[in-house]
């Protein structure tokens, strides 16, 4: 592989996950397009900016300084690494999460293929030393080098896509060797949930081997900038969502799944209602649990989602709350509740009622259906 390739190839995965955070600034934000907010994790800078008031600026200053210096370090740590022993496991298939909650959902679909229990597999090719071991001295340098041409290219572009872009490239190192690897061992197999971020791109790209595994709806509407490669497999949760995939990737073959899901029993189980949270959408849940405990003895099950970064609304809702999920958590519950979240289809598919601010249109003809449903189950104190 040429360096030139390498490095675009990155760059090209960065700037598809800056136009996410566009998109969900324009969507999901009142942030004005002046304003001095970096297109990087923008859930998480809003909470940053609202902490941290006047010092908001210095510390993306900061940032925007350290990033590269760290990359210094980084380059040496990984020369180092690459002069250990590799991984003695060989594993050829290679779960990549984005979030460790979910390696179970990877496995589940995968499981539905025979002798997936027989082959070596590992959860860990995204640490720096495992993979600096893995491809070795002569390609660690030859990342660093791309890694070098990376940031210089970087710094070509104006203020505000240079800004965005150094944030995006905290972790470019690893996705240089990411793609080195995956480019050289054409044979070995990499499962990952993600959908169209970084991960997802460069290993559609590299890897003719690529399976994903479908944990959430997409947004087939995202103007990416840069066209993603092939997936192998797709393990969909429903059809409908090929074509969704298909707006962006290649795809291959396509198998339905269900995921195995036990739902956990707590103390409120079967009288309560379970809210799955999403942070673009927190003012509305307050408003919606709120309006229930004025109306119903009833208690509220509470998940917030284990991606999103939340503000100090996060503490309001807690209050309101008579039992908080862990991130790995599907609670037992008489009622399902949320915004619009994919969860929503397992609790379906267990027979579990559910109900959908998006498609009622609101807090308050979500409480008015919540309170409906109460009244005819024959069961809701006043």
């Amino acid at each position: 592989m040429a360096p030139a390739e390498l490095w675009r190839s990155v760059l090209g995965a960065l700037e598809n996950e800056r136009s996410l955070d566009l998109q969900f600034r324009a969507n999901s934000t009142s942030l004005r397009d002046d304003e001095k907010v970096p297109n990087y994790k923008v859930m998480k800078q809003l909470a940053l900016r609202n902490r941290l008031g006047v010092l908001y600026r210095p510390f993306i200053l900061v940032g925007l300084v350290m990033i590269p210096a760290a990359a210094v370090v980084d380059w040496v740590y990984a020369l180092l690494a690459s002069l250990l022993p590799a991984d003695p496991r060989q594993a050829t298939l290679h779960i990549v999460a984005t979030t460790p909650v979910n390696i179970g959902l990877i496995e589940s679909a995968l499981s539905t293929e025979p002798g997936f229990r027989d082959q070596r597999v590992d959860h860990d090719l995204l640490s720096r030393r495992r993979l600096s071991a893995e491809i070795g001295l002569w390609n660690v340098a030859f990342c660093i080098v791309s890694h070098v041409r990376l940031f210089l290219h970087i710094l070509r572009f104006g203020a505000e896509r240079r800004i965005d872009l150094i944030f995006h490239s905290r972790d470019a190192l690893v996705l240089l060797m990411l793609a080195c690897y995956a480019r050289s061992r054409p044979d070995h197999r990499f499962a990952t949930e993600d959908h169209y971020q970084r991960w997802a791109y460069l290993l559609s790209q590299h890897s003719p081997n690529l399976s994903v595994v479908q944990h959430g709806a997409l947004d087939p509407n995202i103007p990416f900038v840069h066209d993603f490669g092939a997936i192998r497999t797709l393990y969909l949760r429903d059809q409908r969502s090929r074509a969704d995939f298909e707006k962006y990737y290649r795809v291959g073959e396509g198998k339905l799944f269900s995921p195995v899901r036990t739902f956990k029993k707590n103390p409120f189980s079967e009288f309560g209602i379970f809210l799955a949270s999403s942070f673009p959408y927190i003012d509305a849940e307050i408003e919606m649990v709120r309006m229930i405990k004025a109306r119903h003895n009833i208690p509220v099950i509470l998940k917030f989602h284990p991606a999103h970064h939340y503000d100090q609304r996060k503490q309001v809702l807690s209050a309101l709350a008579d039992y908080i999920c862990a991130d790995d958590e599907h609670p037992a519950c008489r009622l399902f509740v949320s915004h619009n979240s994919f969860m929503e289809n397992d609790y379906v598919a267990c027979g579990v009622p559910t109900i959908s601010m998006e498609r009622l249109g609101g807090a308050a003809a979500s409480a008015q259906a919540i309170s409906g449903y109460l009244a005819s189950a024959g069961s809701a104190p006043t």
